[in-house]
């Protein structure tokens, strides 16, 4: 008997659109669902980006048309790529999720995903520790200490290696 597959929340069925709304793929099969939540219309993110701001005033700020305005938010027209630009700068979000959806919105989350640091090196760590190990027997190191000398070598290692 062959086992049934349970979804979470994100991967139930509900969550992505009908059978047509796939990625494009050469085989059916393989073609994947796209979540419904990329597939709404920009329009949707669009009055989610002005909010309670009046229509004139946003567009004034886009340097653009109120008219043109609305008619991206009422979902009759769709922005080309320099007025995208421009409502992601007037809004404060990214390109991609005002296009797409996807993952970050606002600028201030992907500037925290930048500056996200790098992966231990596991060798550069192994000399680290053996080059504190060395240290903490020329003078007897308290655990803090001992960590925090672990912590500048690594450093030191890492800046070494990156120039």
């Amino acid at each position: 008997m062959p086992i049934k597959k349970t979804h979470t929340a994100e991967e139930s069925p509900a969550a992505y659109g009908d059978l047509k709304n796939r990625n494009s793929s050469d085989s059916a099969v393989k073609a994947v669902p796209i979540p419904k939540k990329e597939s709404e219309p920009i329009s949707v993110r669009l009055k989610e980006v002005v909010g309670d701001e009046p229509h004139r005033s946003f567009a004034r700020r886009m340097n653009i048309s109120e008219s043109v305005m609305r008619a991206y938010i009422e979902g009759t027209s769709k922005p080309g790529m320099d007025n995208l630009v421009s409502i992601a700068d007037a809004g404060g979000v990214t390109i991609d999720w005002l296009a797409t959806g996807r993952l970050p919105k606002r600028r201030a989350d992907l500037k925290s995903v930048d500056a996200a640091p790098d992966p231990l090196n596991p060798e550069r760590l192994r000399m680290a520790l053996i080059l504190a190990e060395d240290s903490a027997r020329v003078q007897p190191l308290s655990a803090e200490q001992r960590a925090d000398m672990v912590l500048a070598f690594y450093n030191r290692l890492n800046k070494g290696n990156s120039q």
